[in-house]
């Protein structure tokens, strides 16, 4: 019985120090980390679906270096963008 009340006490300590990590915010929960990386991956679909209809005009007639150096500044330019969104 003594043993059963002390892994009992051990289990509640453990459960109030992961309550309070969480609640200082040093972790965070899966649901939430799920569901925080599923709208960065929305956002970063959004962007590149995009991203034909606005640089196409911008190619024509282009050599292959321009067109290769246009669409490398448009992608950095995307990631940048969703980066600073996201303070990384």
């Amino acid at each position: 019985m003594q043993v059963e009340r002390v892994k009992l006490a051990q289990v509640r300590r453990k459960k109030a120090e992961l309550e309070l990590s969480i609640l200082n915010g040093e972790r965070i929960l899966v649901e939430e980390v799920q569901l925080r990386w599923g709208r960065i991956a929305e956002e970063l679909k959004a962007a590149l679906m995009v991203l034909p209809k606005s640089v196409a005009p911008l190619l024509v007639n282009q050599p292959l270096e321009h067109i290769q150096s246009l669409l490398e500044e448009q992608i950095v330019r995307l990631l940048t963008e969703l980066a600073s969104k996201l303070h990384v």
